[in-house]
């Protein structure tokens, strides 16, 4: 009786580290598939998200992290133009999470709904590029009840409209185009085109005509208090712009407006969080407002380590950690600092992030003994 007590032991424990390791090796992969997307290399994000999903395996308890990793395989097939893989994909995570996600309380208002919401609209963008226009409509139309029903942030709810006008102008349907969209659209598509020719500015080097036009966006959004996804992401390209310029006291308000309109709007946006917090952070540093950077940054390292979402964006954590580095260096607490690099550099090495982001973190580390002696 002892010895089948052991090998069940042992057998529990075996398995229980075989499920531990396939999920840190789909964590790993994920976010080498998240960092190559947002480098546009999106053959490259296929296969790790593939790869991902192959060692996740199929157990209900991983629906949720399945789901978004097939979400995101979609996305990519999306942008090389393969919609029929995009479509059988992002078909595949619909009815996953329509089938797992709870139909009652809070979880579902909150997060699993608006997650579908998402799925749905982002099926409905696939059967439009298909010229499937039928199924667009009908996954935009379950995509806007669906936002409804959970009560969701306004951005999204805009987006779906957005999405579904479109497509209703396309087959001439204008009435029912004019009669989908609020009145408060309309400032909702000033800020999107604004922000959207700001940024073909700065591509084009126009930065400094890029940042006015932010700037002046900027201020239509938050004097109209219209809380949008698309007014946080202007904000946000204004407070990096403007740190590029060195017009710090611009990257602080428009940093700070952003921070103060996520809070607004009850959006559960971690990873948007730490983004504000970091640019703020890096505005308030070129003004040696060292405190309240301090403030900012330990509040986005927080987030990183103990924000559930933080595994599909690991990067962020290492990058937070070495703009500590450079604070405690600015301080010339380069104990701490060194100690901060190290973190960084460890935390780039764990998650598989591109060496070159070591590099930098290596490179300011050199500065800093070149700086002591």
């Amino acid at each position: 009786m002892a010895a089948l007590f052991c090998i069940l032991l042992v057998t529990g424990i075996s398995f229980y580290v075989v499920v531990q390791n396939a999920e840190k090796d789909f964590n790993a992969l994920y976010a080498k598939g998240n960092d190559c997307f947002s480098q546009r290399d999106f053959k490259q994000a296929v296969s790790y998200y593939k790869d991902a999903l192959a060692r996740l395996g199929n157990g209900r308890d991983k629906a949720n992290l399945r789901g978004l990793a097939l979400i995101d395989l979609s996305k990519a097939y999306l942008e090389m133009d393969q919609t029929e893989d995009a479509a059988k994909t992002c078909s595949q995570a619909l009815l996953l999470m329509r089938q797992s996600y709870n139909l009652e309380g809070a979880d579902y208002e909150k997060r699993d709904g608006l997650v579908v919401a998402r799925a749905s609209l982002l099926l409905g963008r696939i059967y439009r590029k298909q010229e499937k226009y039928r199924e667009s409509e009908g996954a935009y139309r379950y995509a806007l009840r669906l936002e409804e029903d959970c009560l969701g942030p306004l951005y999204l709810k805009d987006e779906i409209i957005q999405n579904y006008a479109e497509l209703l102008r396309h087959l001439h349907r204008d009435v029912e185009a004019s009669r989908l969209t609020r009145s408060d659209n309309e400032s909702y598509f000033n800020v999107y085109e604004q922000t959207y020719i700001a940024n073909h500015l700065i591509e084009k080097g126009r930065l400094k005509d890029g940042a006015a036009l932010l700037k002046e966006t900027a201020k239509f959004a938050v004097d109209n208090n219209l809380v949008t996804k698309e007014s946080i992401t202007c904000l946000c390209t204004l407070a990096d712009i403007s740190i590029r310029l060195r017009e710090f006291d611009d990257a602080i308000k428009a940093s700070d407006d952003a921070l103060q309109m996520l809070k607004k709007s009850g959006l559960h946006s971690p990873q948007g969080m730490v983004r504000v917090y970091t640019l703020g952070a890096q505005a308030l540093m070129q003004k040696g407002q060292f405190d309240k950077a301090n403030e900012y940054l330990t509040d986005a390292l927080t987030i990183c380590r103990e924000s559930p979402e933080s595994k599909t964006w690991p990067w962020e954590e290492g990058k937070v950690l070495h703009l500590l580095g450079n604070l405690r260096a600015s301080q010339a607490n380069y104990k701490e600092a060194k100690d901060y690099y190290n973190q960084s550099i460890a935390s780039f090495t764990k998650h598989g992030i591109s060496p070159q982001a070591i590099a930098v973190v290596r490179k300011e580390m050199q500065r800093m003994k070149a700086d002591r002696r």
